[in-house]
C-alpha cells in the first residue's frame, strides 16, 4: 500500500538567533581551534571522530558516513500489531502523519485503518526516514482518509 509520512511538528513559527557583538553590532562566527596546539584549523581539514579511549579516535570520513547510509524508502514493513495501550508514550521520538499516497492506495488504506482501529490496536512497524534508521514505530490510524497520526519510537 503506497503511503506518504509527514512530520506532525512544524517549525514555522520558530525564531532563530545569531549571536551578536554587543558593542559592534557585527554576528559572530565560529572559529575551529587545535586543542592541543591552539592552532586554527580550517574546515576542509577537519573530519569526524569517535573517541573509544582517552585520547583515541577512530576518524570517520564523509565516505565512511554514505558507505553507512540506509536507503530511504517508500516502504513500511508492519511486524506485529499490538493493544493501543501496549507501547508507554515515554518511548515516542517524533510525530508523523501517515496517508495514503495517491488515490489508488485510498481503498487498501481505509480497509487497513478501519480493521486496525476496530480492534483498538496499532502496528509496529520499520521506516527508513531520511538518513535514519527507526528501527520501530508505532501507528495509530485515523478513521477517515485524513492524515493518521503515526510516531516513531527510538527502540
Amino acid at each position: 500500500m503506497p503511503v506518504a509520512l509527514f512530520s506532525a511538528n512544524h517549525d514555522r513559527g520558530s525564531l532563530h538567533f545569531d549571536l551578536i557583538n554587543l558593542y559592534t553590532g557585527n554576528r559572530i562566527t565560529t572559529v575551529t581551534l587545535d586543542a592541543e596546539t591552539g592552532q586554527e584549523v580550517g574546515r576542509r581539514d577537519l573530519v569526524k571522530g569517535c573517541e573509544y579511549r582517552k585520547n583515541s579516535y577512530v576518524l570517520l570520513t564523509e565516505q565512511d558516513f554514505d558507505d553507512a547510509r540506509l536507503e530511504s524508502s517508500a516502504t513500511i514493513k508492519i511486524d506485529k500489531f499490538v493493544g493501543t495501550v501496549s507501547v508507554d508514550p515515554i518511548y515516542f521520538d517524533a510525530s508523523y502523519y501517515v496517508v495514503p499516497d495517491g488515490d489508488a492506495g485510498d481503498d487498501i488504506y481505509a480497509v487497513l485503518r478501519d480493521s486496525i482501529a476496530a480492534r483498538e490496536k496499532m502496528a509496529l512497524a520499520r521506516v527508513v526516514i531520511g538518513r535514519a534508521n527507526a528501527p520501530s514505530a508505532s501507528f495509530r490510524w485515523s478513521t477517515d482518509l485524513s492524515p493518521t497520526p503515526c510516531t516513531s519510537t527510538a527502540t
